[in-house]
């Protein structure tokens, strides 16, 4: 790691490169995690997250976001970290996508610091490069990727934490602004 882990509650955001990232926040920070609500009921990756602790959110109902601030407030209020992957979806790491704004709305509407992260990936000169072994994007099966990923003989995960927590009162500026903050510090 680099950079100090903001201590809870937090309100974190950090680029997604893969179901790992979970296990690697886990281990490093106390915390919970927001995920899309059927990754709950995949394979291996449902019963690490529900272990962990994750806020589900149905992605096909809008109106399930009210009750998914509700749960951020309440772990925040509880004293507990909370992380958010704002890209959505979990990306190859050549680049950090754009960050989906909606539920950064408890951390607006309150003013509240959100502090962010950037995660990498690394593997060993001679075996499968990171972005295919562990990174896991596009269409690849979960079973395919999970194969590859048990044959490296090691991984390093870099986790690089933000000098300073940022604050807007609009969702939309708060992504835009944590969004280039964490794509300048990510290698």
């Amino acid at each position: 790691t680099t950079g100090d882990p903001p201590r809870p509650p937090f309100f974190m955001v950090s680029n997604h490169l893969s179901y790992v990232d979970i296990v690697v926040y886990a281990a490093r920070l106390g915390c919970v995690f927001i995920s899309r609500g059927d990754v709950a009921d995949w394979p291996g990756i449902g019963l690490l997250t529900r272990t962990v602790g994750t806020i589900f959110v149905n992605r096909e109902k809008m109106q399930d976001i009210p009750r998914v601030i509700g749960e951020i407030n309440l772990a925040l209020d509880e004293g507990v970290g909370v992380v958010l992957f704002p890209e959505g979806v979990s990306g190859a790491g050549d680049r950090v996508l754009p960050f989906h704004p909606s539920l950064l709305e408890p951390a607006a509407k309150a003013n509240y610091p959100v502090s962010y992260a950037s995660i990498s990936y690394r593997t060993m000169p001679d075996e499968t490069p990171a972005y295919l072994a562990v990174n896991w994007w596009e269409n690849v099966r979960f079973s395919e990727h999970a194969r590859e990923l048990l044959k490296l003989s090691s991984i390093e995960a870099s986790i690089t934490f933000g000098s300073h927590a940022i604050r807007s009162d609009d969702r939309k500026a708060l992504a835009k602004s944590l969004w280039s903050a964490v794509n300048d510090q990510f290698t």
